[in-house]
């Protein structure tokens, strides 16, 4: 976010980091405010909490983007290698899969959603910007691909994998499924599901999707629903058991 602000500070501003922090303090919009305090608020939280990251939906990056910048900063305060964590991103970067229509369009709000259509919300055109941050960082790792297949096959090749934080923006019924059977059970306790629209009326897969999932493991993991007060339309789930 603010190497972008660094970007357009050049054409106002002597082109320095000073300037594209000012820039962002003074001008930039509430809404990218409220994006950075909830992602620094989960980051807080989760620091200490074993298990890397990872987040379903990566789409343009923003959030990935962020995790990695304030996963590294952490990292370095961390005294062994075996302690330091790594961001995973999950993303078919084609936009949607299929919808289950009587599930995902089950509201009015939903079937206002224009992009709430297989291949809606397609961000094919950032990819490659998005790899070139990837690969500057050795901290990340995307993985290409439909999360019918991606999950687990990650899965499967990491046995020993656990997690601290997860993060949910699929916005489907089936993508939500696929992504949290595999890994809900290996969240850490004290660890964290920040969903983008769980409980949201235009989305109504993703929390059909948490509550089957949720009620198949039998309460094996007890989860306390939190509100992301920089953003209260946002809820993330902590695991307490």
């Amino acid at each position: 976010m603010l190497g972008f602000l660094y970007r357009r500070s050049k054409k106002n501003a002597p082109g320095t980091r000073r300037a594209a922090l000012e820039y962002f303090e003074i001008d930039g919009k509430d809404r990218d405010w409220h994006q950075l305090m909830m992602y620094s608020h989960v980051m807080e939280l989760t620091r200490d909490v074993p298990g890397d990251i990872a987040e379903f939906g990566v789409a343009t990056g923003t959030s990935l983007m962020a995790f990695v910048r304030m996963n590294d900063i952490f990292n370095k305060l961390r005294p062994h290698e075996v302690a330091k964590k790594t961001v995973h991103g999950f993303d078919s970067f084609e936009g949607l899969p299929a919808l289950v229509p009587s599930i995902d369009l089950a509201t009015d709000a939903a079937k206002s959603v224009g992009d709430m259509k297989a291949g809606g919300f397609n961000a094919s055109e950032t990819y490659h910007s998005l790899v070139a941050f990837t690969e500057k960082r050795k901290t990340v790792i995307l993985h290409r691909g439909w999360f019918e297949k991606t999950v687990p096959a990650f899965i499967q090749a990491n046995p020993h994998i656990s997690f601290c934080l997860l993060h949910i923006d699929c916005d489907l019924y089936s993508s939500t499924k696929e992504c949290l059977r595999p890994t809900i059970q290996r969240l850490n306790v004290g660890g964290m599901i920040l969903f983008d629209e769980i409980f949201h009326q235009n989305y109504p897969g993703e929390t059909a999707a948490f509550w089957e999932v949720y009620n198949e493991i039998n309460q094996s993991v007890r989860l306390e629903f939190r509100r992301v007060h920089s953003m209260p339309w946002k809820w993330y789930a902590v695991r307490t058991q």
